[in-house]
């Protein structure tokens, strides 16, 4: 990490020293790491982590993917993602989670999606990737139950009809985790994701598309 990262981290967190560094994990083919960084000074906190991005002047990826394009789309998505963890994050009540941001900027900046959509999106993905197999077909319904439960707590001044919301991302539910089901396909056709309970839902998401 260099001279300039590290001032930016102390003027940002008010520490006096970095005294520790440990990589957490790598980006995406290679374009930077997750660090987690200790801190010594009043008021500081004892740690902090930092998505530091390097854009390669090469980039690898396992499968061959580092196509213009591609490497088109990490730099937007990680301009959108600043963008909303600077200008957005903050605004987040306590029944939203998210990471307090201390300072984002573009001489500081793993490859995710950051967009706009239908919230099944994440519960497909956090579900899919913490729960087994059997996990899911056992703790589906009390799970969604639950996310919806605490959506529409979250949601209780927003004034939109909370009832209405639930009942569309329900349906959403299957289309979500087939769409999940696709992208594993394409990427690994061996993943261990891909199984009887994702296959089950893809049927379901296609027979209710089919009887609209």
């Amino acid at each position: 990490m260099n001279k300039q990262l590290q001032e930016f981290v102390l003027n940002a967190t008010g520490a006096m020293e970095i005294t520790s560094r440990t990589t957490i994990q790598s980006l995406w083919s290679g374009y930077g790491e997750l660090v987690k960084l200790g801190l010594a000074g009043p008021g500081s906190g004892s740690s902090v982590v930092v998505k530091y991005i390097v854009l390669p002047s090469a980039s690898a990826h396992p499968r061959g993917w580092n196509t213009a394009r591609s490497h088109a789309r990490k730099i937007k998505s990680y301009q959108v993602e600043m963008h909303w963890y600077r200008d957005w994050s903050a605004r987040c009540g306590d029944a939203c989670r998210v990471a307090r941001c201390y300072a984002a900027t573009q001489v500081a900046v793993d490859f995710q999606y950051v967009g706009g959509g239908c919230g099944m999106k994440d519960v497909v993905y956090l579900l899919g990737s913490c729960l087994s197999e059997e996990q899911c077909e056992q703790w589906q319904n009390e799970l969604l139950s639950y996310y919806f439960a605490q959506l529409k707590q979250a949601l209780a001044d927003s004034g939109l009809d909370r009832d209405e919301l639930e009942q569309e991302w329900r349906s959403m539910f299957a289309i979500a985790w087939t769409d999940f089901y696709r992208f594993l396909a394409g990427w690994m056709p061996s993943h261990r994701k891909i199984n009887q309970y994702t296959q089950r839902l893809a049927v379901e998401a296609i027979a209710g598309l089919k009887n609209k």
